[in-house]
């Protein structure tokens, strides 16, 4: 298992100062020129952290309250946040991805079974909504969410060989690596 997104919220911390700590602690570069150019929600400034061209970590702050938010995207994420744990104890979590990967002929449509089995077994009351993106008629890239983004608590099955092959465009060696 391992961490692939992970969002600390600090309170009361210098955002310039986190972002200077984190160019220090992590193996990456500001993209000062692309201030902006990631979603700022609240915040007044958005640095993304990169490693090469791929975007891996952000910092934002200014303008929402007293918080600094750190976020960590994958392989990165798994390697890192016990740093940013570490560093900022007293941070609050907002928001954290485990992932499990695995590969095999017919691995997402045993998961998916197995999954849709479990969920039937609930009540109806307790029964997690269910939802799917993706092509699901030439199986090719497809994604099913159980559970919701408001209820705090979501799990998400997809091929990631095909996510990965159509985000890059590079065709994937592994057509069914799937992740949950």
């Amino acid at each position: 298992m391992q961490v692939d997104h992970y969002t600390a919220t600090l309170t009361g911390q210098d955002g310039g100062e986190v972002l200077a700590w984190l160019l220090d602690a992590l193996p990456v570069e500001a993209d000062l020129g692309k201030d902006g150019s990631l979603k700022r929600y609240a915040y007044a400034h958005a640095v993304p952290l990169t490693v090469g061209r791929d975007v891996v970590a952000a910092v934002r702050w200014g303008g929402n309250a007293d918080t600094v938010s750190v976020e960590l995207k994958g392989s990165i994420a798994d390697r890192t946040y016990g740093l940013v744990r570490a560093h900022y104890p007293d941070h609050a979590c907002t928001r954290m991805d485990v992932a499990v990967d695995g590969t095999g002929p017919g691995l997402f449509n045993r998961m998916l079974d197995r999954m849709l089995t479990i969920r039937e077994e609930l009540p109806d009351n307790r029964r997690p909504k269910v939802h799917q993106v993706g092509d699901w008629i030439t199986p090719n890239g497809r994604t099913l969410y159980i559970g919701s983004q408001d209820s705090g608590m979501r799990v998400v099955l997809y091929e990631k060989g095909h996510e990965r092959e159509a985000r890059t465009g590079v065709e994937n060696p592994d057509p069914h690596w799937t992740r949950l």
